[in-house]
């Protein structure tokens, strides 16, 4: 016996003036199950369920909810309809507490119109009681539990989507939809976050999530629509496909999963780091005496969740974070306290992990962002008064062609901002890398990126470690870790808890090094897959 679909999506066009963002797709999801959107970046995921949620209005095209066509004009209206959605970037508000931010925006629908006033009520404490019970039943019923007073500020990133997620729930909400819930989770968040889905699964919901990473597939889709170049691949039942036919469906070619990595370090040390304490933004001690050294052609691989001092390595091995001890060398030259303009002329390079805040200037072309190294070094016949935009130019358009650059039509005109995450980070990558650096700080990398990309990144940075840099690679992608790397240290509460190879561990040893800062003990469960 079939039932009717939950959601239809029948013919959803949209266009940003001359960006075709969405062609004409069409798609159903069933009630109770768990939908995955699989893309690229910029292949249209987020576009069309902004459209869904009522952030965007479809330039042509049909939604359907139970059966009935819908018109959504802000998103107050996708919530009436019963559509929840828990975005990439947080939408909360850091000084507020859980249950205000909760509370916050909630419509009420009395006879007389005092929505505003009982909303006010609630927020500064004069009606309170209702709204934490019902999200302490809320909390219970779907195994997320959060303090209901604490402020968002002190969550760590878990916490906060947990809070992003009851917020939808407390509207009475029968579709939710999640985008790129992982991004800026741990393996162990993400784990919670997959029982988390199961159980509103379990109690009734519909769930889409927006990803670009295929084992999420695996691990939790009933059935994947696959998007790319902003028009429908196809939709299929998740367990009849393999992660390579997806990727390939994803990418419109074959992807290489396996990694030819070779170790072949020469033994001479380009980065010597002895006794690094450093302060975090709050004025805190986040490093308490780091060693750390990398040779010339060695990946050494930094692990840790986030928070443990692993932004404030990296800012104090580019010279951005003032040491408030410790020595730093960077082929035999002592750059203790250097400024970041002398530690990137000592041939070190840099990849933020937001490369938005840190790693560009979103409204300055493509060109002015690929040259803001290369200007005062010869690469250009640029002086101290004068600008060779040809030179510039020309360098550009070189970096945009090696490195794969797509979504640029002119350097010189096109916003490095409006380029999609995982060729802006192209972009940067290709910045920090086409003069062959004698370090690389690769912070983060492939975070947030698809697997095209990833595996374009990858590539780089092997071919970096081929060419004799040395590479210190912060990540919380414990796969990349493994993959990549030849030396593997656990940070955990600022300090190295743990030094392995990858032959010597596995992500689950990794994870309780990262999660307690000791080994595993007797007690500890140990996964049948690692047995």
């Amino acid at each position: 016996m079939t039932t009717d679909p939950l959601l239809e999506i029948d013919g959803i066009t949209k266009r940003f003036g001359d960006v075709l963002a969405n062609d004409d797709i069409s798609f159903s999801v069933d009630r109770g199950e768990v939908h995955a959107l699989l893309g690229e970046n910029g292949a249209g995921k987020s576009t069309l369920m902004n459209i869904l949620y009522g952030l965007y209005e479809p330039s042509s095209g049909t939604i359907r909810l139970n059966g009935q066509a819908q018109t959504f004009e802000a998103p107050k209206d996708a919530i009436d309809a019963g559509i929840g959605m828990v975005h990439q970037h947080f939408m909360l508000i850091p000084r507020m507490s859980v249950l205000e931010n909760i509370v916050l925006g909630e419509r009420e629908h009395t006879a007389d119109g005092d929505g505003v006033v009982a909303q006010l009520k609630r927020l500064f404490g004069r009606d309170r009681a209702g709204p934490r019970q019902r999200l302490s039943r809320l909390a219970d019923q779907y195994g997320l539990a959060i303090d209901p007073s604490a402020k968002v500020w002190e969550l760590d990133v878990g916490e906060q989507q947990r809070v992003e997620i009851l917020k939808a729930l407390y509207r009475d909400i029968d579709l939710l939809i999640l985008d790129e819930p992982t991004a800026v989770l741990t393996p162990t968040e993400s784990e919670q976050l997959f029982e988390t889905i199961s159980t509103l699964v379990e109690e009734g919901l519909t769930v889409i999530f927006i990803t670009h990473k295929l084992w999420e597939i695996e691990r939790m889709a009933d059935r994947v629509t696959v998007l790319r170049d902003g028009s429908l691949i196809d939709t299929v039942a998740a367990e009849t496909v393999s992660r390579g036919e997806l990727a390939e469906m994803m990418v419109g070619r074959e992807v290489l999963f396996d990694i030819d990595k070779q170790r072949i370090s020469s033994g001479e040390t380009v980065l010597s780091a002895t006794g690094l304490k450093a302060r975090d933004d709050r004025g805190l001690l986040s490093l308490e005496g780091v060693d750390l050294s990398v040779e010339a052609g060695e990946i050494v691989g930094i692990a840790g969740v986030s928070g443990n001092g692993q932004r404030e390595l990296a800012e104090c091995l580019i010279g951005y974070r003032p040491l408030e001890s410790g020595q730093l060398s960077v082929d035999g030259e002592d750059l203790t306290g250097a400024s970041p303009r002398e530690i990137i002329d000592s041939g070190v390079s840099f990849i933020p992990e937001d490369r938005y805040t840190h790693g560009c200037a979103e409204d300055l072309s493509v060109m002015h962002n690929a040259g803001v190294k290369v200007y005062r070094n010869g690469e250009t016949d640029s002086s101290r008064l004068f600008l060779d935009y040809d030179g510039l130019e020309s360098y550009a358009d070189r970096l945009v062609e090696r490195f794969d650059v797509r979504g640029v039509t002119d350097v010189t005109r096109t916003p490095a901002g409006t380029l999609s995450g995982g060729n802006l980070q192209k972009l940067i990558l290709g910045r920090e890398l086409l003069g062959g650096p004698t370090l690389l700080v690769a912070n983060q990398p492939t975070r947030g990126v698809d697997i095209g990309a990833i595996e374009h990144i990858r590539e780089q940075l092997l071919e970096q470690q081929r060419d004799g840099t040395g590479v210190v690679l912060i990540s919380e992608d414990l796969d990349e870790i493994l993959d990549l790397s030849d030396r593997i240290l656990v940070l955990y509460d600022g300090t190295f808890v743990h030094e392995t190879t990858p032959a010597a561990t596995n992500k689950w040893e990794l994870g309780v090094y990262m999660s307690t800062g000791s080994a595993p003990t007797t007690d500890d469960h140990i996964p049948q897959e690692v047995q």
